[in-house]
């Protein structure tokens, strides 16, 4: 069965309530608000979209809704709900302005417009308003009434005819009063023995006139012979008939076996259950209890990509310690002999630098002198001094060459290219002393808390043993554990939709089945010698058989008028006879139909009260045992939709019932009324106050029952107490608030 499920509701304009957006989800909306805050206006609100104004020759405003619901402030009543019915998407505009209803349907997805000129409510439920707001539409529940009445008939009226507006009470009397003309109650009224009379005078007077015939003898063997064709005729067809029984018997008895295959089917579906909750002692899995333990399976799965992440991390800083320590060049070496060594190497450098200057200044500044000897007569020193200082600055070149080539060679011992670079090296090394203890604290934190997450990853296995204690499967490795009852446990629901299903394909093939007249005829059925195809041409054949022998039946009777003319006008009177005669036929054949159709209405009427009443009475009795807990599981309706109860002491009328029981009891009818109303679309379930009068233990078992129902379509409940909010958030029912 498909479901409308309203997705947007646009008030522009309606009651109290303007220029408002609403988005129901599907299963259950809770609107809870005080009095005349706008929760009527909002129930009336969908009704309104979907079926117009109802009551508006009604003068009082209470019954009035166009007088109730328009804003005293602004003539326009104007919104839009957009809804979902199967795959398919569409939106309803209604406006009414100036006494005008102006209705716009269309679908969503090609903005199409459909509809035009219908009423939607009558197109997607499938009812009219009274029904709908009958059934769907609950405001403060009261007993059945006038309108109650109204409903049985219209359910009646769609058994008889497929039409709630068809009445079969009119109409049987209707057929009753074309019988009494026909044939009337008192013996020997009406048109057909009127007429029967006739014909018998006329019979006598045409007997009378073949008897003067003495042809009549032979003309009197073929009509004989005819009627004898005929009377054969008539055992064929009898013998015909009764292989076509026989044929439905064989049918029946196919039928019969289907049903005992659906009957072991379920059996094999129940044993098949019963197995697989062996393991959970013998009950239904407990799916809250399997969904801590997957919580807790993704939580653990989160803990090790944690525990992986933070082993990285200090791996990763165990490696920037070892290659920082790799990067400074002097981890673990004498710094402060190094940097004696550079300074004495650096001494000895300057000081032969600063002799080989020394040595090159002398020799140049005798060889100054010198040369000035020699324009003068000044004697400073003689030349083999400057070759004594240019050998000294010769030999202290080489010496520091010597020194150059030491330093570079203890560079790079160290593991640098020159003096400069270890010089510049060690200015840097207590930074890299801070970084390496940076990275070594950085490197214990991250150790710290990689062996916490190790510790709060065996935390979370001793808590998953914890709550799947009991379960099936007895592995150790807390993963394998949690996936052998998740296995077992779709195990289990799957045999338990197997079992579903095949109860519902039961049900559905028991469904308008009479099992007791199906057996019987099942008895002693045999496959047939013939198909149905043949008998029923064989049945065609006698057919057109009877149609010769009749035309040389009449044709001899015919004959026989004329030959009846010596006593005086026999074809005036032949001609009378077969007119009345004609005219008797079609007048029962008219008798026939009206009583054909008379018993169709009869038992139309007889399904409802054997088929569709106790129909209505178990599932009625099915939702009223839940909400009282069994203690009301026999309820039965008469088809005025009253209702009566099952007690210890007997029957009794639901005027006994306390206020509270009774409106549970109506709302269970409704619900049933809905179940078998609403076959093929289901409306949105609008409870406004509906649940007033029930105590607090009583609205518990009803809001359970709400819950079922939800999950066959929509719900709005519309409620001024918070009861309702509190049990369902007790019960962990999921529920969409909705706020005006």
């Amino acid at each position: 069965m498909n479901a409308v499920v309203i997705e947007k509701c646009e008030i522009v304009s309606f009651g109290c309530i303007s220029n408002t957006v609403i988005t129901p989800a599907s299963g259950i909306n809770l609107i809870t608000a005080p009095n005349e805050s706008g929760k009527t206006t909002l129930a009336h609100f969908i009704k309104f979209v979907f079926y117009g104004f109802s009551g508006q020759r009604v003068s009082t405003v209470s019954d009035n809704e166009k007088k109730h619901y328009v804003p005293w402030d602004n003539p326009r009543t104007a919104g839009a709900v957009e809804f979902s019915l199967g795959n398919t998407k569409y939106r309803v505009e209604r406006e009414f302005l100036a006494g005008k209803d102006i209705c716009v349907v269309t679908e969503k997805l090609t903005g199409k417009e459909i509809l035009k000129g219908l009423v939607p409510g009558e197109c997607f439920f499938g009812v009219k308003e009274e029904i709908f707001t009958k059934t769907a539409f609950f405001r403060q529940l009261s007993s059945p009434g006038k309108k109650d009445d109204e409903l049985a008939e219209q359910l009646r009226n769609l058994v008889a005819s497929a039409d709630e507006t068809v009445s079969t009470a009119d109409a049987l009397k209707r057929l009753s009063d074309a019988k009494n003309r026909l044939r009337s109650r008192v013996k020997g009224g009406g048109l057909i023995p009127a007429l029967e009379e006739k014909r018998g005078e006329l019979d006598k007077t045409l007997g009378a006139a073949v008897s003067l015939s003495g042809e009549l003898g032979k003309v009197e063997a073929d009509i004989k012979e005819s009627e004898a064709g005929l009377k054969s005729n008539a055992e064929l067809r009898a013998q015909v008939t009764e292989e076509l029984n026989g044929i439905e018997r064989y049918e029946a008895s196919l039928k019969y076996e289907e049903l005992k295959e659906h009957a072991r089917k379920v059996t094999e579906s129940e044993a098949e259950y019963n197995e697989s909750v062996v393991c959970f002692g013998g009950k239904e899995p407990d799916k809250d209890a399997v969904a801590a333990a997957l919580k807790l399976i993704s939580k653990r799965n989160a803990y090790i990509v944690k525990k992986d992440e933070r082993k990285t991390a200090y791996e990763n800083a165990e490696k920037d310690v070892e290659n920082a320590r790799k990067e400074s060049l002097f981890d673990g070496r004498n710094v402060i002999a190094i940097r004696k060594k550079i300074r004495a190497i650096t001494s000895a450098k300057a000081l032969m630098v600063f002799l080989i200057t020394l040595m090159l200044l002398a020799a140049g500044a005798t060889a100054a002198f010198n040369f000035t000897d020699l324009l003068g007569d000044v004697e400073f020193l003689p030349w083999q001094y400057i070759v004594v200082f240019a050998g000294a600055a010769l030999i202290i070149g080489i010496i520091l060459i010597i020194l150059n080539s030491a330093a570079s060679h203890f560079a790079t011992k160290n593991g640098f290219s020159s003096i400069i670079e270890m010089k510049y090296m060690l200015g840097q090394y207590p930074a890299a002393q801070q970084e390496i203890a940076d990275l070594e604290l950085k490197a214990f934190n991250a150790k710290t808390l990689y062996e916490r997450a190790d510790e709060e990853l065996n935390a979370l296995d001793r808590e998953i043993f914890t709550v799947t204690e009991g379960m099936p499967g007895d592995a150790e490795n807390v993963e394998k554990r949690v996936a052998d009852i998740v296995a077992a446990t779709e195990t289990a629901l799957n045999a338990r939709t197997k079992l579903e299903t095949a109860k519902a394909v039961q049900e559905a093939a028991f469904a308008g089945c009479d099992l007791k007249k199906i057996s019987e005829l099942a008895e002693n059925a045999s496959q047939p010698l013939h198909t149905r195809e043949e008998l029923e041409k064989a049945l065609r054949f006698l057919k057109d058989e009877d149609e010769k022998l009749l035309g040389i039946l009449r044709e001899r009777e015919g004959e026989r008028g004329r030959i009846i003319g010596a006593g005086g006008e026999p074809a005036l009177i032949q001609a009378q006879r077969d007119s009345v005669a004609a005219r008797i036929r079609y007048l029962e054949q008219s008798y026939n139909a009206v009583n054909i159709a008379a018993e169709a209405l009869n038992e139309a009427d007889k399904y409802m009260r054997s088929i569709v009443s106790p129909a209505l009475s178990r599932l009625a009795g099915k939702y009223m045992s839940a909400v009282t807990k069994g203690k009301y599981d026999r309820v039965s309706f008469d088809t005025s939709l009253i209702m009566s109860y099952e007690t210890d002491s007997g029957t009794k009328h639901s005027d006994y019932m306390s206020a509270g029981t009774r409106d549970s009891a109506y709302m269970c009818l409704r619900l049933a009324l809905i179940d078998l109303v609403f076959s093929e679309t289901r409306p949105p379930l609008v409870l406004d106050d509906a649940f007033v009068r029930l105590d607090g233990d009583r609205l518990v078992n009803m809001l359970e029952l709400v819950k079922t129902v939800s999950e066959k379509g929509q719900v709005f409940i519309f409620s001024c107490h918070d009861r309702e909010e509190q049990i369902l958030s007790s019960a962990g029912t999921e529920y969409n608030r909705i706020v005006i």
